[in-house]
């Protein structure tokens, strides 16, 4: 065979080629790969309704710097309180600080425990402060997760802070 002249030789392997696009990348995912990505996220999405509210390892605390982030857009600071009012009187009418200690304590059960967490995370809201949050053990960690944490939060900003739990707590599903 003879090349004419000027004309490049083609590369089998694709090489000089353009990149593929992102939806030719993700065409190329086999349904097994798609269907295993969708238990996994719809499994850590389960979990997420089932666990109680701050009732994993440091969640309060990274739930805090989401928080920090989310309202003054600042890093946490040491000195700072490691909660905001609002996250304090959710933990206090979970039972945070009795459950975590007791392995026999249980968190709220009752309605009217329901009703009295419901109506205390309200009055807290209302009385939101500016304050900037140490943020525990979290505050070491670098920003970018807590920055992303931040969107759920702010989107659910008409809600409660369980609702805004909620919703970080999806987002981690999802990224999972």
């Amino acid at each position: 065979m003879s090349r004419r002249s000027g004309a490049k030789p083609r590369n089998r392997a694709g090489a000089g080629a353009p990149a593929l696009g992102l939806r030719a990348r993700l065409r190329r995912v086999p349904i097994e790969g798609w269907l295993c990505a969708a238990v996994a996220c719809l499994s850590a999405a389960s979990w997420s309704f089932v666990t109680p509210p701050f009732q994993l390892t440091d969640e309060p605390d990274h739930f805090a710097y989401a928080q920090q982030l989310a309202r003054s857009g600042v890093l946490p600071d040491p000195a700072g309180p490691p909660f905001s009012g609002e996250e304090a009187v959710a933990l206090e009418d979970l039972r945070f600080f009795d459950v975590r200690q007791r392995a026999s304590a249980h968190t709220i059960a009752t309605r009217a425990q329901q009703r009295r967490l419901q109506s205390d995370l309200v009055r807290a809201e209302r009385l939101r402060q500016r304050e900037t949050l140490s943020a525990g053990v979290a505050q070491s960690q670098p920003p970018l997760y807590y920055a992303l944490a931040a969107v759920p939060y702010t989107l659910a900003a008409s809600g409660t802070l369980l609702d805004r739990l909620q919703l970080m707590r999806l987002l981690s599903a999802l990224m999972a």
